[in-house]
């Protein structure tokens, strides 16, 4: 799981550090909808690390779990899979709004991206967020992590990404 958290945070980086920065510096001002693929894709990069924080803490809290840390951190587990699952929820819909302005041979990967997010991530989060015991979110999470639609796209991601990127990178740096 950590390899496709790295993975997911340099991508995240790498759309962010190209991201065209917004006009408006207001944080309580409601974003401009999307005109392209390019200010899709740089909405997406800000709401993008909030879902790898999130999802990084889901994974440090079950780490620390399934090294014996007591029952009583079912709390924190709890915690960290409600604002993964949020965090997650916010960077698939942005990812969506990409897909519809992407290029048609961008699309599907940015698609892939938003099922992974949508179907694993949130998946993941929604499973902390109601696991009674540490040894039933293990039970769920390898449940999910083994169905055939969540291991495809865990699969998948990374190439996805890469793609996406790469056109990210054709297509907006030029601008």
């Amino acid at each position: 799981m950590k390899s496709v958290l790295a993975l997911a945070a340099t991508s995240v980086l790498l759309l962010s550090a190209c991201a065209s920065s917004g006009s408006n510096d207001d944080p309580s001002a409601q974003p401009e909808p999307a005109k392209n693929f390019c200010d899709a894709m740089a909405a997406a990069a800000t709401v993008a690390p909030p879902a790898v924080e999130a999802l990084e803490s889901l994974f440090t809290t079950m780490d620390e779990m399934s090294a014996g840390s007591p029952e009583g951190a079912i709390d924190t587990l709890h915690a960290a899979g409600t604002e993964t699952a949020s965090a997650a929820t916010d960077y698939a819909a942005a990812l969506d709004e990409a897909a519809t302005l992407a290029p048609a041979g961008t699309a599907p990967d940015v698609e892939t991206l938003s099922d992974y997010w949508t179907l694993y991530v949130v998946g993941l989060g929604q499973i902390a967020e109601t696991a009674p015991s540490y040894g039933s979110l293990v039970d769920q999470t390898s449940a999910l992590q083994s169905s055939e639609e969540a291991s495809a796209l865990i699969a998948e991601q990374p190439a996805a990404q890469q793609r996406v990127n790469d056109s990210y990178i054709a297509e907006c740096t030029t601008q």
